[in-house]
């Protein structure tokens, strides 16, 4: 059950960086578009994917581990 879990924190880690290197490797006007600047990248990627992470159902525990995306790396 560890494993898993700690399988799904890392596979969500890859995706997470995966959507910062893309959006860095937009144009400023690209960027413009979607309603971000440059120095967002970071803030607007870790955002969302917290809340993805909220929006899955619970699975009956009382207390969940702190995610990945709400600490500082």
């Amino acid at each position: 059950m560890f494993v898993a879990f700690l399988l799904s924190r890392i596979r969500a880690y890859q995706r997470y960086r995966a959507s910062v290197r893309e959006l860095l490797l937009y144009s400023e006007h690209e960027l413009d578009d979607l309603g971000i600047s440059r120095n967002e990248i970071d803030a607007v990627t870790r955002s969302s994917y917290a809340a993805a992470r909220a929006a899955r159902p619970s699975n009956g525990c009382l207390h969940s581990p702190p995610s990945i995306f709400e600490t500082t790396l």
